[in-house]
């Protein structure tokens, strides 16, 4: 369960920062130089990490 929570945290404090960047006028290429590819895969990736997670942690998977 302090997996979700962690890698939560670290998400909502990266889109957080990445906001604050953007609205004080910085453009997108120069606060996120890369121009990543991001396949289906990586973009729906949360969609199987979460609930996974969600089961080990609360013992729903691997009783043991």
């Amino acid at each position: 369960m302090s997996s979700i929570i962690l890698i939560k945290f670290f998400d909502l404090a990266f889109k957080l920062n990445m906001m604050q960047k953007l609205s004080s006028g910085l453009e997108i290429h120069e606060v996120m130089p890369i121009n990543i590819k991001i396949t289906l895969f990586f973009r729906y990736f949360n969609v199987i990490l979460y609930p996974f997670c969600f089961a080990v942690a609360t013992g729903l998977l691997f009783n043991t």
